[in-house]
């Protein structure tokens, strides 16, 4: 996809992912090594009383998916920001999540064989709770 395939306002279905509990672990120790991620029998005292998948864990997930399903490799140069990230519920081994992208601004650069796109990305649950969300800003090649 190019700037100018972008429409202000449409959505985009993510497919649905789901979180193991030995990818939860696996991503864990790499990358946030706490025993919310790590360790079943810690986090059975800890506040949500099973393991948990890093924050960041569900964000890569999430986006790979979003990338993996989305075909923009032609038009798109790069990320460049993301604001506004939240968690807003934890992911335990076996959520199942799902999601929606959507475009809330399309902005050609001025001279520019490029432009900006503004997407907001919102994932829930199987019990359709709201998981996580983000804004982020894409720079897009132009079609001519």
């Amino acid at each position: 996809m190019y700037l100018e395939d972008y429409i202000i306002g449409k959505t985009y279905p993510l497919e649905e992912t789901s979180f193991t509990e030995e990818e939860i672990i696996k991503f864990a120790k790499e990358f946030d090594p706490r025993p919310i991620h790590l360790d079943k029998e810690a986090a059975k005292d800890l506040f949500f009383g099973d393991i948990i998948a890093s924050g960041l864990h569900t964000a890569v997930k999430c986006w790979s998916v979003w990338v993996k399903t989305f075909n923009d490799a032609e038009g798109m140069i790069a990320g460049i920001g993301i604001d506004n990230l939240r968690w807003h519920q934890p992911v335990f081994p076996g959520d199942k999540l799902r999601g929606t992208i959507t475009i809330q601004d399309v902005s050609p650069r001025e001279g520019r064989p490029n432009g900006v796109v503004t997407y907001h990305l919102n994932v829930i649950n199987q019990h359709d709770k709201d998981v996580m969300s983000f804004t982020a800003k894409a720079l897009v090649k132009r079609r001519d």
